[in-house]
This record gives structure tokens, sequence and C-alpha cells, in this order.
């Protein structure tokens, strides 16, 4: 679920009924998980099902630490066993709900807006990102633009993953990942039926609307590497694949386009030059596909072209 997605659910209950659900996550909520750490936030999950906390655990692997800082936050999940379930990050109620996936989408939603915050001397771009060794491919693009799709198809090419959600950028071009699960959604299940989660059936429920893909089911997982090739995705329903090289200028644009939170003022400013350094001298391409399969064979066809540069 990318961040742009979380709808803040709440079945409106009494403030007797909220302290009701909180008295019950206190009893309830012994299967804790992590820490885990990503752009120098941390989190841990704490959840009354314990089958649902090893699956989460599994979710956030990739991200497992043995520190937190003062950043860090708990987040937990009260399973509806018998009625209205709920989630909190630390004692703030995020969401109230009788529909265990609903808990579950809002969890990670939840954990998505902690991690991706500002970064001080990084721009954070809401981008996907493989590599093979350290030269990475960004893949910024808006929401419902394929790119979760489109990583997922370059994984099954044998690329390592970074994240299929965010990326910290230095300015000399250093690229970080937040390596969370892939978040399929249905449109994409038909193209990638082989990554459909293997789960117990008692938590199939929880991701009735959305695959989350464990990240440790690919190839390799990478922490970072450095960018090599740059390009703007956009799924287009039954168009050919149409490919067109950008100028510095406009991957400039496009690139601070999918900026997460770079504020009008001078640490604004600075990130916004580092993005510039960035992508000095970075090939960069905007894609149009109908196509998975001819999506990825022309990133491909990219990446060898850079490596030939």
């Amino acid at each position: 679920m990318g961040i742009g997605r979380g709808l803040l659910v709440r079945e409106s209950p009494s403030d007797g009924r909220s302290a009701i659900l909180s008295r019950q996550r206190d009893e309830r909520c012994h299967h804790r998980v992590g820490p885990f750490q990503c752009f120098g936030r941390s989190w841990s999950i704490r959840t009354s099902d314990p089958e649902l906390s090893t699956h989460l655990d599994a979710c956030y692997a990739p991200m497992r630490s043995s520190d937190a800082d003062d950043r860090s936050a708990c987040f937990s999940v009260l399973t509806p066993d018998h009625g209205r379930g709920g989630v909190w990050r630390d004692d703030i109620e995020i969401a109230v709900s009788a529909d265990p996936g609903t808990l579950v989408a809002q969890l990670f939603w939840a954990v998505n807006r902690h991690v991706i915050q500002p970064v001080q001397d990084r721009v954070l771009l809401h981008a996907g990102a493989v590599a093979r060794g350290d030269a990475v491919v960004l893949l910024p693009a808006a929401m419902e633009s394929g790119k979760t799709t489109l990583v997922a198809g370059l994984l099954d090419t044998g690329l390592a993953y970074l994240t299929d959600e965010a990326v910290a950028l230095s300015a000399d071009g250093l690229v970080q990942g937040y390596r969370k699960p892939l978040s399929l959604d249905p449109g994409s299940w038909p193209v990638l039926p082989h990554h459909e989660p293997e789960l117990p059936q008692r938590l199939k429920h929880y991701h009735r609307d959305q695959w989350q893909v464990l990240a440790t089911g690919f190839t390799d997982v990478v922490a970072e590497g450095y960018l090599r090739l740059l390009v703007f995705p956009e799924y287009v329903a039954d168009q050919p694949v149409r490919l067109e090289p950008l100028s510095g200028a406009d991957a400039l644009r496009h690139a601070s386009s999918c900026a997460f939170a770079v504020e009008e003022t001078s640490s604004g400013i600075r990130e916004l030059r580092g993005l510039k350094n960035a992508l000095t001298d970075v090939p960069a391409f905007r894609l149009s596909f109908g196509r998975l399969d001819e999506a990825v064979a022309t990133v491909r066809r990219l990446m060898a072209a850079a490596d030939d540069a």
C-alpha cells in the first residue's frame, strides 16, 4: 500500500468503547516483533495473534535491527476475534474495524507514514528500485503507474530488490531502499500469478484485497547502491511500449514531482540541488507500456546500453 492510499478507518466507537479496546489491546497484544529500521526510523509491532506476528516479522525481515532510537514507534494490532479490533501507533488510535483485512492494510499504511519522513541531506522519492551489483535502476512514478508490477517483473529476471515504494537519494547518487513487501493490487494478479503469497488459510483474509509479497522470496535484497539508470514508468492499457529519452531538465522536473515533502525552505532548496547533482549524467527515459513482458525487456535493454556506454 502506498503512503497516499491510506484511509483512516474508524467505526465511530464511543469513548467507552475505545477505552475497552485499549484495555483489550494491553491485555492481549503480547506477541511482539522488531525492532525494524529504515531511513533512520525504527518501529516494532505487537499483535494479539501469534501467527500474524510471525507473518509481519517475515514481511519486514530485511529491515530488522538491534537498535531503536528516540523516534521509534510501537504499532499494535488487536485482531477482531469477537467483535471489533483496532490498530494503534503507541497510544494513538489509527483504525477500528471488525474486518481483519482492513486492520492489516491500515497497519502497513501507518508504518509507511512513519518511515517516509524527511531525511537530512537526502531526498525521498516515491519510486521502485532494483539493482544489479551496485548499479541501481530507479523507477519514480505516481500511484497506479504500474511501478510495483514492473519491479516484480524485473525481479523475475534475477535483479536484486531495493523497494517498490520509496528511496532516499543522496547528492552523490547513493540510493537507499525501503525494503518492505511488494504490494500487488488485484489488477496485477493475472500477470504475476506465481507471486501469490503462500499463507496459512487463517491468514489469507488479512490480504484479501492486496498481496504483500515478501522481499525475501526474491533472488537478492540489497539495502543500497548507486544510481545508474532512471526510468519513469506509466502503465497504459493496450498500448505498445513507447520509450522517450529525457533531457536533464525534464528528468529533474519529473523526479521532483515524485519527491516526498520537499518544502520551500533553505533545506528544501538544498534537497533539490542534491537531487539535481544525483541525476547529472544519468540516462533518463519515460516508459509507457501496456504489456509487462515488453516493459521488462525494454528496461533490460536500457541496462545493457548503460553498461556499454
